[in-house]
């Protein structure tokens, strides 16, 4: 693949679409078994009164300041775009379902943890996924988004090209958490994010993920915070699950016997033959070298690092950013800090660890809400029961207090029908 092609900017357009009551009475019950069901009930209205405080106060802080005290884990179907991406798709393979990954991975974070090279981690579907070559050719021609892009990396934006080399083109074959950046006004957005199992992407040679194909989007490590302290917002597919999703290990841990370990000494990049080693999707492991995709001048620019040798050191730790809104919305204390924010770790201890969210269905819910040990495979097509619109807070202040009145009605209901 040469770099940048003979036939400049003339690529095909992208092929690929966003995913895209029993009828006799209840009989009469004691007087005992009636103080312990109006127990019962008052401890479930002071449940679902506390949580509606809660909803209540995280709106009209939202109203008020713009801010929201619980940050958002945005769901993304695999080569979905979505919203404000930094370049046009560079995807070349249809969608695709990998073999469910048979990695050793550790619980950390309310996920699991995972070796960025751990092998089988991720698919090959047996070519290249991305075309890394249509990708620097549009940042090359887009010199405002070439520079947020680099920002982003930590690198110069001279240097794109052969950072671009440094990267794998590859397929998650398990949900994946990431940070995620969308582009607008000139500038890269940070904001959380779990990647679909089937989205190519490329990865560094630490096997860490550094770029979306669907949209060219920058990546960096997710936010050293607990999952249980986000809420979740986006279209979920029906293989997700939180307990599933994984996460690549920072530069300074280690996963084995699954737990993870500190590092005394920083990881080698890859594996001596530097290759990642894949699974196909017949589910057999091949090994593919790490980057080498592109045809580049001989005499790189003045001052070009070894990114290869890089990525799993200092480019492979906990992010931070550089707004104190930025760092909210990762879930951390302050700009320029990797601290997780206090009011995150009192919110993910609350939910045992799984993310706050409200369900279409009128459920006012913490933590996952399925369950499964299977890691997520996706789904080819939407389906009308298979997705649902999970969102972050309710439209309006009283659409909470009627979906916690309809849980209490329901749970009351469901508690003296068991009484029977």
């Amino acid at each position: 693949m040469t770099y940048p092609p003979t036939g400049g900017h003339g690529f095909p357009p992208n092929p690929y679409q966003p995913y895209p009551p029993p009828t006799a009475p209840v009989a009469v019950a004691t007087h005992k078994r009636n103080q312990r069901n109006l127990t019962l009930a008052l401890s479930a209205i002071v449940v679902v009164l506390a949580v509606v405080v809660g909803l209540v106060v995280n709106q009209l802080i939202f109203e008020k300041t713009g801010d929201a005290p619980i940050p958002g884990l945005t769901l993304r179907a695999a080569n979905d775009p979505g919203e404000d991406p930094f370049v046009e798709s560079v995807v070349l393979t249809n969608r695709v379902d990998p073999p469910a990954p048979r990695v050793e991975t550790a619980s950390g974070h309310g996920v699991r943890m995972v070796n960025g090279t751990a092998v089988g981690l991720y698919a090959t579907p047996g070519r290249a996924s991305c075309d890394v070559a249509a990708l620097g050719n549009r940042l090359a021609a887009n010199p405002a988004t070439a520079r947020a892009w680099a920002d982003v990396q930590g690198i110069r934006p001279q240097d794109i090209p052969w950072y671009l080399d440094s990267l794998s083109p590859v397929v998650l074959t398990a949900d994946t958490w990431v940070t995620n950046h969308s582009y607008s006004d000139s500038g890269a957005h940070p904001f959380q994010s779990v990647l679909q199992s089937g989205t190519a992407v490329m990865v560094d040679a630490a096997g860490v993920p550094r770029v979306v194909c669907s949209c060219g989007n920058p990546l960096r490590p997710p936010s050293a915070a607990p999952i249980g302290g986000f809420r979740v917002t986006g279209d979920r597919w029906p293989a997700y699950r939180v307990q599933n999703t994984y996460r690549v290990a920072y530069h300074n841990t280690y996963v084995t016997n699954n737990t993870t370990v500190l590092r005394r000494e920083a990881a080698a990049p890859a594996d001596p033959a530097g290759s990642l080693s894949l699974v196909t999707i017949a589910g057999e492991i091949i090994r593919q070298a790490v980057g080498g995709g592109l045809n580049l001048p001989a005499n790189p620019p003045a001052g070009m690092r070894d990114f290869s040798a890089e990525a799993a050191q200092k480019a492979n730790g906990a992010p931070t950013f550089e707004t104190a809104e930025d760092a909210q919305n990762a879930g951390l204390e302050g700009a320029g800090s990797a601290k997780v924010a206090a009011q995150v770790l009192a919110a993910a201890k609350d939910n045992g660890n799984g993310p706050f969210k409200i369900e279409a269905s009128g459920d006012v819910s913490a933590g996952a809400s399925a369950s499964g040990t299977n890691p997520s495979n996706g789904s080819a097509a939407r389906s009308q029961a298979g997705f649902e619109r999970v969102v972050g807070r309710p439209e309006r202040h009283g659409d909470g207090i009627r979906i916690a009145r309809h849980r209490l009605r329901r749970d009351r209901v469901a508690h003296l029908r068991g009484r029977r």
